[in-house]
C-alpha cells in the first residue's frame, strides 16, 4: 500500500512510477506470447522435416534415378486455427523508485497583472459639526481715497420688475419742523463693496439716544460711479410667512394737513419677551389690480414751522431675549466726497494707433529714416524715383537699419563711349550718389568692349568713389568678338551724399565701350558714418 502524497509534486511522481510498471508488465507478457508461439512453429516444422526425409529415402531404394520435378500442387486450406495457450504468471513486482530529488530553485517571478478596475465610491460620510464662531477683527483704518476717475459710459436701463405687495400702512408719526434748505455738496465716489465678514453673534440692544435736530437738507450732489459690487452674504432664515389678507381698492388720496408741532419723545419702554412663532395661514386669493389712476398735480410747498425742542431722553428698559435675526437693511447714505487730488504731469505721446494691432511701428514711406524708432520698426526709404528700400530697425552700431527688400539703384549710360587714351576718362560716365551713410554693395562694368579699327583691343573700366579709384573691371574686343567688363566689390564706410562713378579708359588701341554702369545696393545704413 502506498501512503497518501504529501504534495502535489509527489503525487505526480508516483503516478509516473505506476504508469512505468505497467508499461513493463504488459511489455514482459507480451514478449513471452511470442516465444510460445515461435516454439510451436519451430516444432511443427521440425516434424516435417522428418516426414520428408523418410519418404525420400523409401523412393530411393523403390525407384531409380530421380526423375524431374513435378508441377506444384494447389494451396490446400487453410487450417484451423490451434487453441489459445494459458495465460502466463504475472512476474514479480519491480522495485520501488529511486530516492526523492531536492527541491528546485524558485522560478523567477512573473510580471505584475494588470490593475484591476477601480471599485465603486463608498458612501459619502456625514458632515462634521460646524466649529465655533471667530470673534470679528478690528476694522482697519480707511485707506487715502483715490483720484475720481472718469465717469463710464451709462449702461442700459435694465427692465422693470415685477411691482411688490402693498404692505400694512404704518401709524403715520408726528412730523417735525422743516429747516432751512442748505447747498448740496458733491457726492463723493462709491468705493468698492468688500467682501462680508463672517456674521457674529447679536449684541444686546442699547438704550435709543434722543433725537437730535434736523439738520439742514444740502444740495443734492452729482451722482458718482457706481462701485464694484461685493460678495452676496450669507443668507438669512426665511421666518413665517403670514395670511395674506384680500387686497381692498385704494381710496382717494387726501389733501395734506398742516405740519404740526413735534411733540417731545416719551422714555422707551422696557423689551417685553419674544413670542412663539405661529403656524403659516393659507395663502389668500390675489385680488384684480386696479387701473392706475391719473398723476395729480402737486401742491405748493407750505411754509415750514419752527422746530420743537428735544425732550428728555427715557431710562434703559431690561434687556429682553435674544430675536430672530431679521433681513438685512438698507444701504446706508453714502458719506461726502473728498477733495480731489492734483493732476499728474500729461505722459509722453503714444504712437500711431493706426499701427496698433503691430508689435512693432510702421513708418511707411519716408524720405530721411525716423528718429527714436524702437527695434523692430520698419520704414520703406524713398532711394531715386525708381529704387525704394524696406529698411529694418534693430539697434546695432551706427548703422542701424537693415535692408531687407527691394532694388538697388543703377544708373546707365547708354551713348557708346570712344577712347584710346590711357588715362579714366568723365565723359558720360554714370553716376550715383550715396542717400544715406553705410555699407554697399557697389558695382560697375560695360555691357561690351568692341573693336572700332582693324584691330585687337583691351579696356577698362574703375569705380571711382568721391574720384578715387577704388577697383577696375577689364575687358577685350576682337575682329569677332565683343566681352563684357564686369567687377564689384563690398564697401563700408561710405558717408552720405558720396559719388560713385564708372570711369573708363584704352588699354590696348583703341577701345569702344557700350552700356557703361554703376550700381549701389545697400546692405546697413544710417544717418551718421560708423565709427572706425
Amino acid at each position: 500500500m502506498f501512503s497518501l502524497p504529501r504534495n502535489p509534486g509527489e503525487a505526480h511522481r508516483i503516478r509516473v512510477w505506476r504508469s512505468a510498471v505497467a508499461c513493463l508488465l504488459a511489455l514482459g507478457l507480451a514478449m513471452w506470447g511470442v516465444g510460445l508461439v515461435s516454439g510451436y512453429g519451430h516444432a511443427r516444422a521440425a516434424s516435417k522435416g522428418k516426414h520428408r526425409k523418410g519418404k525420400r529415402r523409401h523412393r530411393a531404394v523403390a525407384h531409380g534415378k530421380r526423375g524431374p520435378r513435378g508441377p506444384r500442387g494447389e494451396r490446400g486450406p487453410r487450417g484451423n486455427a490451434g487453441p489459445r495457450g494459458a495465460q502466463g504468471i504475472p512476474g514479480p513486482r519491480g522495485p520501488s523508485g529511486g530516492p526523492r530529488g531536492r527541491r528546485g530553485k524558485r522560478g523567477p517571478r512573473g510580471a505584475p497583472g494588470e490593475l484591476g478596475r477601480q471599485g465603486p465610491a463608498g458612501p459619502q460620510g456625514s458632515q462634521g459639526q460646524a466649529g465655533p464662531q471667530g470673534p470679528v477683527g478690528p476694522q482697519g483704518p480707511a485707506g487715502p481715497q483715490g483720484t475720481q476717475g472718469t465717469a463710464g459710459p451709462q449702461g442700459p436701463v435694465g427692465p422693470q420688475g415685477t411691482q411688490g405687495q402693498q404692505g400694512a400702512k404704518g401709524d403715520a408719526g408726528a412730523v417735525g419742523p422743516q429747516g432751512p434748505k442748505g447747498a448740496t455738496g458733491a457726492q463723493g465716489l462709491k468705493g468698492d463693496t468688500g467682501a462680508q465678514g463672517l456674521k457674529g453673534d447679536t449684541g444686546a440692544q442699547g438704550p435709543k439716544g434722543a433725537t437730535g435736530s434736523q439738520g439742514l437738507k444740502g444740495d443734492t450732489g452729482a451722482q458718482g460711479p457706481k462701485g464694484d459690487t461685493g460678495a452676496q452674504g450669507l443668507k438669512g432664515d426665511t421666518g413665517a410667512q403670514g395670511a395674506e389678507g384680500a387686497t381692498g381698492p385704494q381710496g382717494l388720496k387726501g389733501d395734506t394737513g398742516a405740519q404740526g408741532a413735534e411733540g417731545a419723545t416719551g422714555p422707551q419702554g422696557p423689551v417685553g419677551p419674544e413670542g412663539a412663532t405661529g403656524a403659516q395661514g393659507p395663502k389668500g386669493a390675489t385680488g384684480a389690480q386696479g387701473l392706475k389712476g391719473d398723476t395729480g398735480a402737486q401742491g405748493a410747498e407750505g411754509a415750514t414751522g419752527p422746530q420743537g425742542p428735544v425732550g428728555p431722553e427715557g431710562a434703559t428698559g431690561a434687556q429682553g431675549p435674544k430675536g430672530a435675526t431679521g433681513a438685512q437693511g438698507p444701504e446706508g447714505a453714502t458719506g461726502p466726497q473728498g477733495t480731489k487730488g492734483a493732476t499728474g504731469s500729461e505722459g509722453p505721446a503714444g504712437k500711431d494707433g493706426s499701427n496698433a494691432e503691430l508689435p512693432y511701428t510702421d513708418y511707411g514711406l519716408v524720405t530721411s529714416l525716423p528718429g527714436s524708432p524702437s527695434v523692430g520698426d520698419r520704414c520703406i526709404f524713398k532711394a531715386s524715383e525708381s529704387a525704394f528700400w524696406q529698411l529694418i530697425y534693430d539697434g546695432q552700431s551706427s548703422y542701424p537699419w537693415k535692408k531687407i527688400g527691394g532694388p538697388p539703384v543703377v544708373t546707365y549710360e547708354f551713348t557708346a563711349r570712344t577712347t584710346s587714351s590711357t588715362s579714366f576718362q568723365t565723359a558720360g560716365a554714370p553716376t550715383v550718389v550715396t542717400p544715406l551713410s553705410g555699407e554697399y554693395d557697389v558695382a560697375a562694368g560695360a555691357e561690351r568692349i568692341s573693336m572700332p579699327t582693324p584691330s585687337n583691343s583691351i579696356g577698362r573700366v574703375g569705380l571711382h568713389y568721391n574720384g578715387s579709384l577704388q577697383f577696375e573691371a577689364l575687358g577685350r574686343g576682337s575682329e569677332y568678338s565683343a566681352y563684357p567688363a564686369y567687377a564689384h566689390r563690398r564697401m563700408g564706410g561710405l558717408t552720405k551724399g558720396s559719388t560713385l562713378q564708372s570711369r573708363y579708359r584704352a588699354e590696348l588701341n583703341t577701345a569702344e565701350f557700350v552700356t557703361l554702369f554703376v550700381q549701389m545696393d545697400p546692405v546697413r545704413v544710417g544717418e551718421t558714418m560708423e565709427a572706425p
